[in-house]
């Protein structure tokens, strides 16, 4: 994220020495853009960029527990085959990994909602956009960043629950 104009202290340790500097970023003389307007860019760009962070840890657990799921699979007694594809049918829901299902296991309807990687792919576009330009962000940056959001926020719950479902935490 790019940090709107003001004074900053930087800080450095390397090796065990510290450093420390002032410095002061001012504003394009080509930009017209009020401190407000600057304000306002800055913290959905940061918004923006803690809500990737959450995303892209999902889905690197969701990635982890796929390939645990698989191995699994693999070790499994027939009686946990349609348990374990039930599982792996539903992380593919949420996370977008794609999963071949076992014959004997119906699979689920497809997701009505983004998945994980859908949301990231959102907030990518988003934070390009916000990030990219000097102005106030737009009402539909806004709003996209809300619905995005709130999506990602239903979804953690749903990946919460899958890996207390398959046994982890």
């Amino acid at each position: 994220v790019w940090g709107a104009p003001g004074k900053y202290a930087v800080e450095l340790t390397v090796d065990g020495v510290a450093g420390r500097r002032d410095l002061e970023v001012r504003s394009d003389p080509r930009v017209k853009l009020t401190s407000n307007g600057f304000q306002a860019e800055f913290a959905l760009a940061r918004k923006i960029e803690q809500a990737r962070v959450r995303v892209r840890s999902a889905i690197a657990g969701a990635i982890k527990l796929h390939d645990e799921l698989k191995a699994r699979r693999e070790k499994a007694e027939p009686a946990r085959l349609v348990d374990i594809g039930l599982l792996l049918a539903k992380l593919k829901n949420i996370a977008n990994i794609p999963e071949e299902i076992p014959l004997d296991t119906k699979p689920l309807p497809a997701p009505a909602k983004p998945g994980l990687q859908d949301i990231s792919a959102r907030l990518d576009a988003l934070a390009q956009a916000v990030d990219g330009a000097d102005a106030a962000p737009t009402p539909d940056a806004i709003s996209g960043f809300q619905k995005a959001s709130k999506a990602l926020d239903a979804l953690l719950i749903e990946w919460g629950a899958l890996q207390t479902k398959a046994g982890r935490d």
